[in-house]
């Protein structure tokens, strides 16, 4: 049977509608033929691809492979990813024929199930759909082979300030090397630094939720961009008057103003100083200087306190140990003996105290060589295992910088542009980091190696220094400088030798025209004699030869002059020869010294230069988060554009003040400790207790491991004893040293351990864990250790020993751990506690002692008067009796004056025994009321000894309290 190919082919056309019919809606294709939309695999596919987070991590872009279909990570290398979409698998993902049947395709819209479409990515028929299905009809091909390069992206409007619930939009423009500009704002990716604030979608369309402040974060083909959205809270009054102490504030609170969020009050007295101390000096005042400052009016005593602490030895001490954590001053196996890790802790702390200026104590870092036993710094290229330049280099990049290199070691930077390249390029200047060991066990020797070369691990092609978004070190050419001038002089040293060969042939002309030269001048003296003589004939013939005597004496006169004039060339040329060979020694002596010449002391220019973008920035920021918390661009430790700074002013500021200052940290410390931002409450007030960002108060932080174990030490008078187990051999550190000045992070304590020190195993800032836990408040609840540091307080003892009153050693107690007093219900309800139940049986006792005392008082003054009665009264006994003898003895006298004289005489000694009655009686009322006061008195005893033995652990419980309170346990 015959088969009319025409009709043939209509038939399978209706076939394939049908079956592509069949697939449903989800697969249906637009309505307008994708040919003729014109498609770039670089400028349109791979945006969308990233927008469609097909090439992130957990998906396509892992470093494995899913589903046996790899992309590269955050589409770092387009080509491969071309290879891998239309090559690969023999290129079934896509099909050109019926490209809405492509297998990506599908997969995309979830038409067929696979591992990573938990949601549909894209919608068939949308625009994108549509964009990717035309570039599959058109051929899936690369594009222009030679494409303009994408320099950079930019959004509109950069700042945009909204209400709440109001929406924005925003416009993102791809400019390339070429000049061309193109509109990329639905292909962009747009990620909110705070969804509460305001949210954005894959349009560029903002959404306004709360009031405060947001950075959108815009990419596309690993652009990268940012736009400020603020969307100011409304207040019902004018934005109060603020304390401006310096340039600080004003800059603070002209942010906090066009926000809307008014600061808190600054913070009282007692909140200060013990703030300060903590921050500057890691440590709490003394009650004796909490009392001497709350007491001083001078209305400069806190930055005068600033001066003090600044200028205290304890100041190294608080920034070594942060340094120590930075630098992972860390020993061990593997890592280095406890004297090198002392050492360099030890030089670090000596730098600070002796105010180096901060880049000079960067560049004796980077550039250090020499043993790690003598020269502290050498350590730096010590800690760990990797002794490679890459990690080098990301240590220097992260600890000097802010630049988080390391992943780009393995991927792109997921959220910068850093590369492979970038990574290596500053590695380069530590390629010839050499280190070796000596005979001195785990001594190492730091040194640079100029014959070492760091190589790339794909290409094996060696690898140039180039500065982190700079241009590229050659430190060959001064080489080839060198070698142009040897072959400079190779050209000149031939020309000499030219010259020299014409010299001697002049002079050997001369030579062999010499002697015809006499003899024809000898000739033409005679034949000039002769023509004086002849005449005619013999005149011609004489003349004719005075002509050609003439010419012989004139051709070797010629050669003289030739001879002279190739000897002054051949001088010139051998003098050229003799500067050519002077330039190219000098030259050779450069690129000699430029190959002998560490690497790293062009990357410590370089990184200390005013010039740097993070340098400066970088420290100002750190010491910004150490004081106040939080950095001003945050993570402390993580700059880059796509994580711009709260406040851009303000950090701009501190970092011309570094500069102008000649790197003098402790004045960064001083402007920060003194502006009324760092002086701010920690108490929020209405408008701005959401705000966490804007420094609007004072952000409430955990103290430290070290200093919480130090402040317990202090507040107890219980110092700890470290011990360094893991070191050979085992470090000892007895009983007193502090925790913050620990000098090697291998040092056992369960205690720091507990409460988040940190590690040292990287450079991270957060590697320190402030986060409070269950274990840790279980410690202080029931740990033995603890209990026992309250129980046997030997500052307790002594507080006790000195017979102060509960209310005195209550605020003694207040005084060191919280540097104030009590307020009076503090100290109410605490005196009560103290007092317990035997304050009842005391107040008694005391009222029963003091009746027993009055009534002694009582009886002593009745019986001291009785006594007085009586002996007046035995005095005029004695004396009437005396007078009723005598007057009886006179005969004189009448009996009438004599009966009553004897009458006078006994009523007197009637009163005198009456007298002695009454004392008598009054004698046994005192030994009553003395046997009365003595029972009293131990009555007042047992109850005062029944009162101290409940008082001291009631007055412990009240410190142990005190220790357990969020006020103690944090700065604020």
């Amino acid at each position: 049977m015959k088969i009319n190919i025409k009709s043939h082919i209509l038939i399978t056309i209706a076939l394939v509608s049908v079956a592509s019919a069949g697939l449903g809606a989800a697969t249906e294709g637009p309505s307008t033929d994708p040919r003729n939309d014109p498609v770039d695999f670089v400028n349109d596919v791979m945006p969308l691809l990233h927008k469609l987070g097909c090439n992130e991590a957990k998906c396509h872009g892992s470093l494995k492979e899913k589903s046996g279909f790899a992309l590269s990570m955050f589409g770092s290398n387009p080509a491969d990813d071309y290879l891998a979409l239309t090559k690969a698998a023999a290129g079934r993902r896509i099909n050109k024929v019926e490209p809405h049947k492509s297998l990506f395709l599908l997969k995309a819209t979830a038409s067929i199930a696979h591992e990573g479409a938990k949601a549909v990515k894209i919608q068939a028929g949308s625009p994108e759909y549509n964009l990717l299905a035309s570039w599959i009809a058109r051929g899936a091909s690369w594009g222009v082979e030679k494409q303009p390069e994408l320099v950079s992206i930019g959004v509109l409007p950069r700042e945009q300030a909204l209400q709440k619930g109001q929406v924005g939009q925003l416009s993102v423009t791809a400019t390339f090397s070429d000049g061309a500009r193109k509109d990329v704002t639905r292909y962009a990716v747009y990620t909110s630094s705070d969804r509460r604030v305001a949210t954005v979608d894959g349009s560029g369309k903002i959404q306004a939720n709360d009031h405060g402040e947001a950075p959108i974060i815009v990419t596309f083909r690993r652009r990268f961009d940012t736009a400020g959205i603020t969307v100011p809270q409304p207040l019902p009054s004018p934005f109060p008057a603020v304390e401006i102490n310096n340039k600080i504030d004003e800059f603070v609170f002209a942010k906090l103003k066009t926000l809307g969020i008014p600061p808190s009050q600054v913070c009282s007295d007692q909140v200060f100083i013990r703030r300060v101390y903590l921050d500057v000096l890691g440590a709490l005042p003394t009650p004796e200087e909490a009392r001497a400052f709350l007491g001083d009016k001078d209305p400069k005593k806190r930055s005068k306190l600033v001066d003090r602490l600044l200028a205290d030895d304890r100041f190294a001490g608080s920034c070594a140990l942060k340094w120590g954590d930075l630098l992972r001053i860390k020993t061990g196996v593997g890592v280095a003996r406890p004297a090198a890790g002392e050492l360099y802790y030890r030089w670090v702390r000596e730098s600070i105290a002796h105010d180096k200026p901060y880049d000079q104590f960067v560049r004796e870092l980077v550039t250090a060589s020499g043993g790690n036993y003598q020269v502290g710094p050498a350590n730096f290229f010590a800690p760990g295992t990797n002794k490679d330049p890459q990690s080098f280099a990301e240590a220097a990049a992260l600890v000097f910088m802010g630049a988080r290199l390391g992943c780009a070691r393995c991927h792109v930077h997921p959220e910068e542009n850093w590369t492979l390249a970038d990574n290596l390029g500053l590695a380069a200047f530590f390629a010839t980091v050499s280190v070796k060991s000596t005979r001195e066990w785990m001594e190492e020797i730091v040194f640079s190696d100029p014959n070492k070369m760091l190589k790339h691990s794909k290409t094996g092609q060696v690898v140039p220094p180039k500065f982190l978004g700079g241009g590229v070190v050659d430190l060959t050419a001064a080489e080839r400088v060198a070698q142009e001038a040897e072959r400079a002089v190779a050209g000149v040293r031939a020309a000499a030798g030219r010259t020299a060969a014409a010299q001697l042939a002049a002079q050997r002309a001369v030579a062999a025209q010499r002697p015809q030269a006499n003899e024809a001048r000898k000739k033409l003296d005679d034949l000039l004699q002769a023509q004086n003589k002849a005449a005619g004939q013999a005149l011609a013939s004489v003349n004719t030869q005075v002509a050609v005597a003439t010419k012989a004496y004139e051709a070797a006169r010629d050669a003289e002059t030739a001879a002279a004039a190739a000897r002054t060339t051949a001088g010139q040329a051998q003098a050229t020869l003799m500067a050519a060979q002077k330039t190219a020694l000098a030259k050779r002596a450069l690129a000699i010294n430029q190959r002998q010449e560490d690497p790293r002391t062009k990357f410590a220019d370089w990184l200390t230069s005013p010039e740097n973008p993070w340098f400066a920035k970088n420290i100002v920021n750190r010491t910004w988060f150490w004081l106040l918390g939080r950095g001003i661009v945050h993570e402390a430790d993580d700059f880059r554009s796509t994580n711009p700074p709260e406040n851009a002013q303000l950090l701009q500021y501190l970092e011309n003040e570094l500069v102008s200052n000649k790197y003098d940290l402790k004045h960064i410390f001083r402007l920060i400790l003194n502006s009324t931002t760092y002086q701010l409450s920690s108490i929020p007030n209405q408008w701005n207790v959401k705000d966490v960002v804007h420094f609007s108060h004072y952000q409430v932080k955990r103290l430290g491991a070290e200093q919480l174990l130090d402040a317990l030490s202090q507040i107890t008078d219980t110092w700890e004893s470290f011990h360094n187990v893991v070191a050979a051999p085992i470090v000892t550190m007895p009983a007193g040293h502090k925790a913050t000045e620990i000098p090697d992070g291998s040092t056992e304590s369960p205690f720091l351990k507990l409460f988040g020190r940190a590690t040292r195993d990287t450079s991270f800032e957060s590697q320190r864990n402030p986060a409070p836990s269950m274990e840790q408040s279980l410690y202080l609840v029931n740990s033995d250790e603890f209990q026992a540091k309250v129980v046997n307080s030997p500052r307790m003892r002594r507080i006790i020993e000195q017979n102060k009153s509960d209310a005195e050693v209550v605020e003694e107690l207040y005084l060191a751990t919280l540097a104030r007093a009590p307020t009076d219900t503090e100290n109410k309800r605490i005196l009560s506690y103290v007092w317990g139940e035997g304050k009842a049986a005391l107040d008694k006792a005391n009222v029963e002692r003091k009746a027993a005392d009055e009534a002694l008082a009582k009886v002593r003054r009745d019986l001291v008067r009785a006594t007085i009665e009586q002996e007046t009264a035995e005095k005029a006994a004695g004396e009437a009796e005396a007078k009723a003898e005598a007057i009886s003895r006179d005969v004189s006298k009448p009996a009438e004056q004599k009966k009553k004289a004897a009458e006078e005489a006994a009523l007197q000694r009637q009163g005198a025994k009456q007298a002695r009655t009454r004392r008598d009686k009054l004698v046994g009322e005192e030994k009553v009321a003395v046997s009365s006061l003595a029972a009293a008195n131990n009555k007042l005893d047992a109850a005062r000894a029944a009162h101290q033995q409940q008082r001291v652990p009631a007055l412990q419980d009240v410190l142990w309290t005190l220790l357990n309170t969020k006020e103690f346990m944090c700065n604020h």
